[in-house]
């Protein structure tokens, strides 16, 4: 069960379980879908028209290139974070296929692609994804990122591996927003006397901001 591993839910989160269409890819300026002198990136963030597929099938272009998304990198991402090895002050190479993703298919695809990565670290217990993906979001600058993926710093501070907890709040830390400190103080301390004391330690370097 998903809520074994909870020990703190904050109140208020809402973790998007919904998981990217299976539909199958296929190379969208071959196709003639899409000009080749479009930007995936650009196409992938923005809203788009609908178009027809062979099939006469209505679909949304953004289905297409989430789908691509999935094919091309899903499977080697977890590849490259089961091999890695994460270290403090080093960035892991997971980080640098993210900011590939981010560079080939744009935010907003690439932001539902880590949170599909992370729901299948949450499904299948695995530790080392749900770190690996805290430090991703942990060492992003964009606001429009931070707040795509809050709600993952806010959920996982409540797993009850202590690891993840404490990677959970140094996402915050790292963030240094000020408005954080107060969604901070609505979560119930952790037990353990370490993991307490930088809780409230981030707290105050927030509100010190």
């Amino acid at each position: 069960m998903l809520n074994d591993n909870i020990i703190n839910e904050p109140i208020g989160v809402n973790f998007d379980q919904e998981t990217i269409s299976g539909r199958e890819g296929f190379n969208l300026v071959k196709n003639n879908i899409v000009p080749e002198s479009y930007n995936l990136s650009t196409i992938s963030s923005i809203i788009l028209p609908r178009y027809i597929d062979n099939y006469n099938e209505s679909i949304n272009l953004v289905d297409i290139l989430a789908s691509n998304l999935k094919i091309e990198y899903h499977d080697l991402f977890l590849n490259v974070i089961k091999r890695e090895e994460l270290e403090d002050g080093f960035v892991a190479k997971s980080e640098l296929v993210y900011q590939e993703i981010v560079l080939k298919y744009g935010y907003v695809l690439s932001v539902d692609f880590i949170n599909d990565i992370c729901m299948w670290g949450w499904q299948n217990n695995d530790i080392k994804v749900l770190l690996s993906v805290l430090k991703i979001i942990a060492n992003i600058t964009s606001e429009y990122e931070i707040e795509k993926f809050i709600h993952i710093a806010m959920y996982l501070f409540g797993h009850k591996n202590l690891e993840i907890a404490d990677s959970a709040i140094f996402c915050f830390e790292k963030w240094g927003r000020k408005k954080d400190a107060e969604l901070l103080k609505k979560f119930r301390e952790p037990k353990e006397d370490w993991l307490k004391d930088y809780f409230h330690k981030t707290i105050a370097y927030l509100e010190n901001l």
